[in-house]
C-alpha cells in the first residue's frame, strides 16, 4: 500500500512540475512538420510556460503549452509591465475570450469570443475611460445580428444588422436623447432604397433614394419647419441636370 501511495505522490509530482515548468523562448523549437514545440535536446513535446523577454529582461509573452501545442492562457505585456492581452487557446487555435487592455489606464480596451479560431458571439470595444463603446455580434468569423454604437453616456448611438459579413435591413442612428436622427435601409451591404435623417425636433432634414449603393432618385432637403428648400435628381450616382 505504501509503494502504490509512493507511486502516485511521484506521478502526481512530476506532472506538476511539467505544468509549472518554464522555459525561455531561445530554448524551445518547434517542428516545422508537426507545428509541435519541444525544448532543444528533448525528444518529449513540451508541457509548461514559455517566457518571452524584452531587452531590458522585462516579461513581453507567457504562453500556456500542454504537449507541445499552445494550450489555455496566452499573455503579452507592455514595456512598462502592464498586461496588455491575454488570449484563451484550445490545441494551438483560440478559442475563447480574448481580453484587450490599455497601456496607461490598465482597464479593458476590448473582449472578443473566439470559437475554432474564429471569432463568434459578441464583441465588445471599450472607451479610454472603460465605458461601452462598440458591441458587435459574429458567427463563424463573419458579423452576424446586431452592430450597436454608444454614447460616452452608455446611451444608443446607432444600431445594425448583419448576414454573413454583409448589412442588411434598417440602420437607426440616434441623438443622445433618445431621438431618431438617421434611417437608412441595407440590402446585401449597399444602400438600397430610402434614407432619412432627421432634425433634434423630429421633422425630416434630408430624404434620399438609393439603388445599389448609390444615389437613384430625388434628393430632397427641408428646413426645421418642414418646408421644401432643395431638391436634386440623381441616376446611377450621378446628378441629373
Amino acid at each position: 500500500m505504501k509503494k502504490l501511495l509512493l507511486g502516485l505522490f511521484l506521478i502526481s509530482s512530476v506532472l506538476t512540475f511539467a505544468a509549472g515548468r518554464k522555459v525561455s523562448t531561445e530554448q524551445v523549437m518547434i517542428d516545422q512538420n508537426t507545428g509541435i514545440v519541444y525544448v532543444q535536446g528533448e525528444q518529449t513535446p513540451f508541457t509548461g510556460i514559455v517566457e518571452t523577454r524584452y531587452e531590458n529582461g522585462k516579461l513581453e509573452y507567457e504562453v500556456s503549452y500542454k504537449n507541445g501545442k499552445i494550450e489555455g492562457i496566452a499573455k503579452s505585456y507592455y514595456l512598462n509591465g502592464k498586461l496588455e492581452e491575454e488570449q484563451t487557446y484550445k490545441n494551438n487555435v483560440r478559442d475563447g475570450i480574448t481580453k484587450k487592455y490599455n497601456e496607461n489606464t490598465g482597464k479593458l480596451e476590448m473582449q472578443t469570443t473566439y470559437k475554432n479560431g474564429q471569432l463568434e458571439g459578441i464583441n465588445k470595444h471599450y472607451s479610454l475611460n472603460g465605458t461601452l463603446e462598440e458591441e458587435v455580434e459574429y458567427k463563424n468569423g463573419k458579423m452576424e445580428g446586431s452592430s450597436k454604437l454608444f454614447y460616452p453616456s452608455g446611451k444608443l448611438k446607432s444600431i445594425a444588422t448583419f448576414k454573413n459579413g454583409l448589412q442588411v435591413g434598417i440602420q437607426k442612428d440616434y441623438y443622445e436623447d433618445g431621438k431618431l436622427k438617421l434611417e437608412t435601409l441595407y440590402k446585401n451591404g449597399n444602400r438600397e432604397g430610402i434614407t432619412k435623417s432627421y432634425y433634434p425636433n423630429g421633422k425630416v432634414q434630408v430624404e434620399a433614394y438609393f439603388k445599389n449603393g448609390q444615389l437613384d432618385g430625388t434628393v430632397k432637403k427641408y428646413d426645421e419647419t418642414g418646408k421644401l428648400i432643395d431638391q436634386i435628381n440623381f441616376k446611377n450616382g450621378q446628378e441629373v441636370k
